[in-house]
């Protein structure tokens, strides 16, 4: 891993592709949480508050985690990075980008499968950036995926079938 990470370091074009591409999936998961919360005010206000508590506990929950656990980034590890991706350090452990992708996924199969769908899909390209820029390991972006849908999971079914 370490050889192909430093690979793709040392090339610029691809490395600011990555970085692009991971900005847009970023861009893309907040346009589609704000529409989602959108079309959860068009039906209920008590709908907007629960799409907000079911995504904003487990983010919260996570940030705690991250702080807590203070796991090295990959960058912090392997010594070819002489500029590195982010200016801090620790917080590797699980990836929140990737655990707000996979958790706003899953809420939009509430409103959309199709959109869901094609929400995980970016979320796997996302996952594969930061993985591929040394910000995450696979471990990271696993985890922060599971828990995101496995939380939204439960609080989906707490909320509309309880």
């Amino acid at each position: 891993m370490q050889q192909l990470l430093k690979k793709i370091y040392d090339n610029k074009k691809l490395t600011k592709a990555l970085k692009i591409t991971s900005h847009g999936c970023v861009v893309i998961h907040i346009a589609a949480y704000m529409y989602l919360l959108y079309a959860a005010a068009r039906n209920s206000y008590k709908e907007l508050i629960g799409a907000v508590f079911i995504t904003f506990l487990p983010f919260l929950i996570v940030s705690l985690m991250r702080a807590k656990i203070k796991t090295s980034r990959p960058y912090e590890i392997y010594s070819f990075y002489e500029i590195k991706p982010k200016d801090r350090e620790g917080g590797s452990f699980p990836s929140r980008h990737v655990f707000s992708a996979f958790a706003v996924a899953t809420l939009a199969a509430v409103y959309s499968v199709p959109l869901s769908v094609c929400l995980y899909i970016v979320g796997l390209c996302m996952w594969a950036c930061r993985v591929l820029l040394g910000i995450h390991f696979f471990r990271d972006c696993l985890c922060g995926a599971i828990i995101g849908v496995v939380s939204v999971l439960i609080g989906i079914f707490i909320f509309y079938y309880m």
